[in-house]
């Protein structure tokens, strides 16, 4: 009778009250930011920082992995939603609460075959001189996008970067766009040689990584998810 007195007089949470202290995370896979490793965890150092915020905010969650542009539509379309990693750009910037940045940002660069010295990029102007592969809704996306660049004409895009290596080695285009780390890990997947790509040129005026909380996620939530965010900041100076 005691115990079942104890237990009788815990407080009851309902299910509305649950889902305003959870959030579903979507992340795409992007090593070594966000990725699953071979026992099927989602981890890398963008992984890390988000579990660490949200296990400080006290916010239960679970975290998927979906193509960028799936995992960034939800993300949008969806309340009490948090996306990550992710760009900081004016275009972006009203659709989210924003929480940047996200430590270990990348260098992003084009990418070429070694093998082709004739492709050659000194300034932003010589991009427009040839043919790039990204990833839709991606920073790389809108960042070209803003250098003239047409999908269909000189921009090849895709749901996901799996398919950028193959694009490159079969000629359909000239560069990808992403960051070493990623490179290195696709050529090792493939027992491809280490050599077989190179940087021709680092992006300028890079942003820092972020997580970004859906526009209608519950104020209660982006309140805590923010001091926990400044925190940890905060502990790194």
């Amino acid at each position: 009778l005691a115990v079942i007195l104890c237990f009788s007089s815990l407080p009851f949470i309902s299910e509305a009250e649950e889902e305003l202290t959870s959030l579903q995370v979507v992340t795409e896979s992007w090593i070594p930011f966000n990725y699953q490793n071979s026992e099927g965890e989602i981890v890398g150092s963008s992984t890390e920082w988000v579990k660490s915020t949200l296990d400080r905010a006290g916010i239960s969650y679970d975290i998927s992995v979906y193509p960028w542009s799936r995992a960034y539509s939800l993300a949008i379309a969806k309340k009490n939603m948090l996306l990550y990693s992710v760009f900081k750009t004016k275009e972006r910037e009203k659709d989210f609460h924003w929480f940047c940045p996200v430590p270990n940002s990348p260098i992003l660069s084009l990418f070429k075959l070694s093998s082709r010295k004739e492709l050659k990029i000194s300034n932003l102007a010589d991009i427009k001189k040839y043919s790039v592969y990204a990833t839709r809704n991606s920073f790389s996306h809108e960042y070209l996008t803003t250098l003239g660049f047409k999908e269909g004409d000189d921009l090849n895009l895709s749901a996901s970067n799996e398919n950028m290596l193959s694009m490159l080695q079969a000629g359909r285009v000239d560069f990808i766009v992403d960051v070493q780390a990623w490179v290195d890990k696709a050529l090792r997947k493939d027992d491809l040689p280490k050599n077989l790509l190179e940087a021709e040129y680092v992006l300028p005026n890079q942003q820092p990584l972020c997580m970004a909380l859906s526009k209608n996620t519950d104020d209660s939530i982006v309140k805590r998810v923010r001091e926990a965010h400044q925190q940890l900041l905060a502990e790194q100076e």
